[in-house]
């Protein structure tokens, strides 16, 4: 069964927003079908994301913003 799921968050924390990403497609990998998702959402506070082959010296400010490690490909 083909589901869309649209979601807006609003203001989230990109962790819990992370966390409900995985529930989203761990409900439906349990239900073995091919269910699309649309979240809306600003992270609050702000985050730069770290790829796989992200290198730190791409960063060229980042004051007050959390710096996180991410299992995407790519870099900054």
């Amino acid at each position: 069964m083909s589901e869309l799921i649209y979601v807006d968050l609003g203001q989230c924390n990109y962790r819990d927003t992370l966390d409900f990403q995985h529930r989203l497609l761990k409900r439906a990998q349990e239900r073995d079908d091919d269910t699309a998702s649309l979240i809306l959402v600003e992270h609050v506070p702000a985050v730069i994301t770290l790829g796989r082959r992200a290198r730190t010296e791409h960063i060229l400010a980042a004051g007050g913003i959390e710096l996180i490690e991410s299992q995407r490909g790519g870099d900054v």
